[in-house]
């Protein structure tokens, strides 16, 4: 005769059933208003309480608990559809909610229906530059504090590090004013055209000189990019093809 086989209790699902009880939705529904600083206020109290809770959550249990929307639901015209795609690389995701009179969710939720990536948009990012010009990102960065390149930053939600963006006329105005930054003369075809550099004037006879001797390099960490650290501050120097023999 076989025996029964118990199986243990299935653990919770996720859904807001398994979460809240009848109280803790109704709790939560007197206090939901439907809009992104409401679920964050509502995340903030229940997040030591409830573990892994994610924003839907609070949504469903307002909604179990009685919570009924008395706005009529908002459709998406064209000319929000383009905002949305002119803004989401310019504004944060809270101000184009704001502007459109919509909540975060719902502006997010859209933009991934259009297909706008969150690092896409006309300007470069500091990865783009990376990885097109194989200069590291915290070289970039110093441009950026030292006031040679100018940028701005797209805030994030939730603490998130933000994303710096920088115009191609940014770009091509640093690489003018210093160009001892980086060798756009000698730049891959790719590169080349991505970054418009063929409409910027010869470099002079100069470049950046960087110190490589043994002594420096046993003390720094090679990586993918290469060395990241210099040796003192940047200087110039003549290049060799542009010196003349005075003998």
């Amino acid at each position: 005769m076989s025996k029964t086989k118990h199986l243990p209790a299935r653990q919770g699902t996720g859904r807001t059933g398994a979460r809240f009880s009848a109280g803790e939705c109704a709790e939560i529904a007197a206090e939901f208003d439907g809009t992104t600083p409401g679920i964050d206020r509502l995340m903030a109290k229940w997040s030591a309480l409830k573990h892994g809770l994610r924003r839907n959550d609070i949504v469903r249990a307002a909604r179990r608990g009685g919570y009924t929307t008395a706005k009529a639901r908002q459709g998406w015209s064209e000319s929000h559809d383009q905002f949305l795609r002119e803004n989401w690389h310019r504004m944060s995701g809270d101000e184009v909610a704001a502007a459109l009179g919509r909540t975060f969710n719902s502006v997010n939720l859209r933009r991934k229906r259009l297909g706008i990536g969150r690092y896409e948009g006309e300007d470069l990012t500091i990865r783009d530059l990376e990885e097109l010009t194989r200069l590291d990102h915290r070289q970039w960065q110093e441009f950026i504090e030292r006031g040679w390149l100018r940028a701005r930053r797209r805030e994030r939600r939730n603490e998130a590090s933000p994303i710096t963006y920088v115009s191609l006329d940014a770009l091509q105005q640093l690489l003018q004013s210093h160009p001892e930054v980086y060798d756009y003369q000698g730049a891959s075809r790719t590169t080349r055209a991505l970054l418009e550099l063929g409409r910027l004037e010869p470099a002079p006879a100069w470049k950046r000189v960087v110190c490589r001797s043994m002594a420096w390099q046993d003390k720094v960490k090679a990586t993918p990019m290469g060395r990241q650290v210099t040796h003192g501050a940047a200087t110039l120097g003549w290049r060799k093809d542009d010196l003349i023999d005075a003998t």
